[in-house]
């Protein structure tokens, strides 16, 4: 019931995710759905109530389904703005891809631990929260940019 609490409404939203972004300075996009992720999971780790847990979970997979596409959106300018000889685009999807796979199994564990040592989800979801919250400002005061693209009025302008 929670996993579909978090991914339905992703699944609904996912073709809307990239307007927004597009519409939007990404960066701030990004920014705002980390710190909103943030907030919501140090609000969640003061209830026990599945109900709220529930509807946490559901807004914790509409933000997902923003912040997602945006971080992928940026990984080209960051890629052209490096030094590094790593330089493609392709390589450097792999490594996030894996990173990101690699960290939801390390947080899993660690998640399962931290569970199991403080006999509760709480402090869980305190860490969890704060990595978003840290995330954000590292994010935004790094200068990466893209700015928002014109979105074209109706289909008769492809024309």
């Amino acid at each position: 019931m929670l996993l579909a609490a978090q991914l339905v409404p992703g699944i609904l939203l996912s073709p809307f995710s990239g307007q927004l972004i597009d519409r939007f300075n990404t960066t701030r996009v990004l920014v705002i759905t980390l710190v909103l992720q943030g907030l919501l999971l140090c609000l969640l780790a003061t209830t026990n109530n599945i109900v709220l847990v529930l509807l946490g979970a559901t807004i914790l997979g509409c933000l997902f389904t923003v912040s997602g596409p945006a971080l992928f959106t940026l990984l080209p300018i960051i890629i052209n703005s490096s030094t590094s000889t790593l330089g493609k685009t392709a390589w450097a999807n792999t490594v996030v891809e894996i990173s990101q796979r690699f960290g939801s199994l390390i947080g899993t564990v660690l998640g399962g631990l931290i569970v199991a040592q403080n006999n509760g989800i709480s402090m869980a979801f305190l860490i969890d929260g704060a990595t978003f919250l840290i995330a954000a400002p590292v994010i935004w005061f790094s200068g990466i940019r893209r700015r928002s693209i014109e979105i074209k009025k109706s289909a008769k302008e492809d024309l």
